[in-house]
């Protein structure tokens, strides 16, 4: 997808005035990679497995570093995001905070979104996605900290995940990846 639709889907979508994307979108590329940022599907059933790579470009790391994933309505969109892993026990389950999914809506138009809690400098992710029904997903940056990483625990040694949305949104879900201690 090249930038003028990147610009088209942000200014109708998220009602952000072009000169507003357009730095924004060159503040985000410059530090984080995407590839693809568009994949097209034609089977009306489970397509294969789509590689996702998101790499940090900077010789610093990145953190909280959000990637969205807009998709036709009728899309349902998995991630296995098991090579992405940042574990914490906490009683009798094993917390993958390395990775949180929010799923939700703008203006009718379907988004997931990925936040990878870290990226070491030069660091590519793969994400592994699949893809039912026929259509096209869109991907890109959408924001990162370059200072901090976010405390996942507090002080009563609770987990802890705070989110920032990047634009207004109206949210359906938020998926952690759990597992039961051994």
């Amino acid at each position: 997808m090249d930038f003028a639709a990147v610009i088209g889907i942000a200014t109708s979508v998220l009602g952000l005035a072009p000169d507003t994307v357009s730095f924004i979108k060159n503040k985000l590329t410059k530090k984080i990679a995407i590839t693809p940022n568009f994949i097209e599907t034609k089977s009306r059933h489970w397509d294969s497995t789509n590689s996702v790579i998101v790499q940090n470009k900077t010789e610093a790391p990145v953190f909280s570093i959000q990637v969205v994933f807009w998709h036709d309505g009728n899309q349902k969109l998995e991630f296995k995001l098991e090579k992405v892993k940042k574990e914490i026990e906490i009683e009798s389950l094993v917390i993958n905070y390395g990775v949180v999914v929010y799923r939700g809506e703008v203006s009718g138009q379907k988004f997931a979104i990925v936040e990878l809690l870290r990226l070491l400098p030069k660091e590519s992710v793969e994400i592994d996605l699949q893809i039912e029904k026929s259509g096209s997903v869109k991907i890109f940056p959408v924001a990162f900290d370059e200072k901090q990483s976010k405390q996942v625990l507090n002080d009563k040694n609770e987990f802890v995940y705070p989110f920032t949305p990047p634009f207004e949104m109206s949210l359906s879900s938020i998926g952690l990846f759990l597992k039961k201690k051994d």
